[in-house]
């Protein structure tokens, strides 16, 4: 067997010294998911002027059990078993983050804090494609309904203190294993950032039926 050139072998070196960093990138995109256990926000559906980014924060940090932050549910109520032909609704009050306005001591960025922000979107790394553009300010929330089998069936992120689901999505809810569990979690947000009391913190769960 003819053993291959010496110019041969430093080319193959090259190559792979080249494609090292290459594979390194490709194994750090895959990684890149600001959920906890790597399920991905694709899924997450936005109400009330949320945005990605603001959740990003959000799932970025532990809740916090602050009893004053608790909220209460007043749909579906607990252990509720719920038609699969008539779509419900999940309703809510409470909880003294309920802010609808940034706090007195907060003010707007200036036109050139704006404007260099702008500029990094433009010419900095590539953004997710659902990216809001206006940032979120006042409180939001998050609630993620999972079935019995502890899997995440339906997320919203939401600025409204109550959400309808559509007809689709709730037959589907239907169809999974029972009993559901609706949990949900707050924080308030100064341009898309939650401040150091702004939580986020644990809000309320319940669980419920759908037949």
């Amino acid at each position: 067997m003819r053993k291959p050139s010496r110019m041969a072998a430093l080319r193959s070196l090259w190559l792979a010294l080249a494609l090292a960093p290459l594979s390194v990138a490709c194994s750090d995109d895959s990684n890149d998911d600001p959920t906890p256990g790597g399920t991905g926000t694709d899924d997450v559906v936005y109400a009330g002027g949320t945005t990605d980014e603001a959740l990003e924060q959000l799932l970025d940090r532990a809740p916090k059990d602050v009893a004053a932050e608790r909220l209460v549910i007043d749909a579906p109520a607990a252990d509720a078993v719920l038609s699969a032909g008539e779509p419900g609704s999940f309703a809510f009050h409470g909880g003294t983050a309920g802010r609808a306005a940034p706090p007195s001591h907060y003010s707007p960025p200036s036109w050139k804090d704006r404007a260099w922000t702008d500029l990094k979107q433009l010419f900095g790394p590539e953004r997710a494609a659902h990216a809001h553009g206006t940032p979120y300010n006042g409180t939001a929330y998050f609630l993620v309904v999972d079935d019995a089998q502890g899997a995440s069936r339906l997320r919203v992120f939401t600025g409204e203190t109550s959400y309808e689901v559509d007809s689709a999505t709730w037959s589907a809810l239907a169809e999974v294993p029972q009993p559901l569990t609706l949990t949900i979690v707050s924080a308030f947000f100064e341009e898309n950032d939650i401040p150091a009391d702004g939580g986020p913190f644990v809000g309320a769960d319940v669980q419920f039926r759908i037949e």
